[in-house]
């Protein structure tokens, strides 16, 4: 799935990941190639990115996904 995460100021991160985990705001969950159409909101916590063999965790305080296709936009709101 392709992944962008965006900050008010800056891409934070864009590439292809196999399995995201996000702190949603009714609790953590788990996005996988094919997921439904969605617009999640996000509380504090990591968001969760697994690559192959490699794993990469970026804190948020809140933010906003929108899930279309294999195409997840993100939009958050990092600690400084």
């Amino acid at each position: 799935m392709k992944v962008i995460i965006l900050s008010q100021n800056e891409k934070i991160y864009e590439a292809s990941s196999e399995d995201i985990t996000f702190p949603g705001k009714e609790g953590q969950f788990e996005v996988l190639k094919n997921h439904a159409p969605s617009f999640i909101l996000l509380g504090e916590g990591e968001i969760v990115l697994k690559e192959k063999e490699r794993v990469k965790k970026i804190p948020i305080f809140s933010g906003l996904v929108e899930i279309l296709g294999n195409q997840i936009t993100v939009l958050v709101k990092q600690p400084k």
